[in-house]
């Protein structure tokens, strides 16, 4: 279930704060947090840009009426007719690699049409995050490090088809710490003024990527405002210092804006109480609905609905139903006793749940319900168990 309101505080809130310290700031919602048509299309009419990893991801912002100059096209393996469509549409294009500034050349070549492209530069962060999450250290699948980079602006700079607008850099997710930022903010501002020293390339854009939290309620993190600092500050000084003029700043807030305009429902079927050394209640989704609850990576808070005003009487797990023992959405929860039937909502949950859903043990996809102002809206239907098969064929 998804707040309409929610959103839009939420990315007013981050634009705000980075706009008020620097007005030329645009915010570009990452898709990949959660790419549902109605939040996207949402976000879009409140003026946000999209931040797309995939053709996938392109078309839906496409869909939704995203116009091209508003996106930012970013992954470390763009396939050709993501590559042609973005050329197209006139989207801006971060480079991930030597490999692929030469394909969209070529594609821009046989396009008759120009490209325009940023370049992501890995910095060398770390951003303080869990090892999986942390994408710009130097082992990272990601990006150019700085050591090859004035080298990728210049090979870029000799191609006809291409056109430098920027430079990009993404540090992690889920980063909590707002001196990383700071840290990355510094070494990219350094970067630039070399790259102008020795091009003579002044960048227009600079994407500073994501990262910025899912605000769990139960976890102190910084403001905001605090984050917005940690890379406007860096950013004031070193342009004034470099004379790098006043280029747009970008970042590409996922979990920030969608992560608490959810939550997740599920039902309670099976509890157990005897049958093991711990007390069991098993809900209709697991890992197949919250991946990332069952492999610890987020804690999220779960109250039972049905009896919000109860006193919370045992410590319980809750185990998804599927078959494999670690689909479990959270151990020596505080709740009610629960019995089948109950209704518990996982709180916080708008970023990379409906992102991650799978089929795993033929569990139908669920619904997904909009809040809009008084209105409860249906804006994906729950899977039939017809659905699981519609697109299979039986040879026999």
């Amino acid at each position: 279930m998804i707040s309409e309101r929610k959103i839009k505080e939420n990315y007013k809130k981050i634009s705000r704060a980075f706009k008020t310290l620097y007005e030329n700031t645009k915010v570009a919602y990452a898709y990949k947090a959660n790419p549902t048509l109605a939040v996207c299309r949402i976000l879009n009419e409140e003026g946000a840009m999209a931040e797309v990893i995939s053709t996938g991801e392109l078309f839906i912002a496409k869909s939704v009426g995203v116009d091209g100059s508003k996106i930012i096209f970013n992954g470390c393996n763009k396939d050709r007719d993501g590559i042609r469509l973005a050329i197209k549409m006139g989207v801006l294009i971060n480079v991930d690699s030597f490999q692929e500034l030469k394909i969209i050349e070529k594609e821009a070549v046989k396009l008759d049409m120009r490209a325009r492209i940023g370049i992501r530069i890995n910095p060398v962060v770390r951003a303080g995050t869990i090892d999986v999450w942390e994408t710009a250290l130097d082992n990272s699948k990601f990006g150019i490090t700085m050591e090859k980079g004035i080298k990728a602006y210049k090979e870029a700079k000799k191609m006809k088809n291409i056109d430098i607008l920027g430079i990009h850099t993404h540090i992690g997710s889920q980063v909590e710490n707002k001196n990383s930022y700071s840290t990355a903010m510094k070494r990219i501002m350094d970067f630039l003024h070399e790259l102008k020293k020795e091009l003579g390339i002044d960048i227009e854009v600079i994407d500073i990527g994501g990262g910025l939290p899912t605000p769990f309620k139960y976890r102190e993190i910084p403001s905001v405002h605090e984050y917005a600092s940690a890379i406007v500050d860096v950013l004031n000084e070193k342009r004034d210092t470099y004379n790098l003029g006043n280029p747009v700043l970008i970042l590409e807030p996922g979990g920030g804006i969608i992560g608490s305009a959810a939550i997740l429902l599920l039902k309670v079927g099976m509890v157990k109480r005897e049958e093991s050394a711990k007390k069991w209640a098993c809900v209709d989704g697991g890992a197949n609905v919250n991946l990332r609850a069952t492999q610890g990576w987020y804690v999220y808070q779960i109250v039972c609905c049905n009896k919000i005003t109860q006193e919370k009487k045992e410590k319980i797990n809750i185990g998804g139903p599927l078959c494999y023992t670690g689909d479990v959405l959270g151990y020596e929860r505080e709740l009610p006793q629960l019995e089948e039937g109950d209704i518990l909502a996982m709180l916080d949950c708008g970023a990379y749940t409906m992102a991650t859903v799978n089929r795993y043990n033929s569990y139908p996809l669920p619904a997904i319900i909009l809040l809009k102002e008084n209105e409860v809206k249906l804006v994906k239907k729950r899977e039939s168990l017809s659905d699981l098969i519609a697109d299979e064929e039986i040879f026999i």
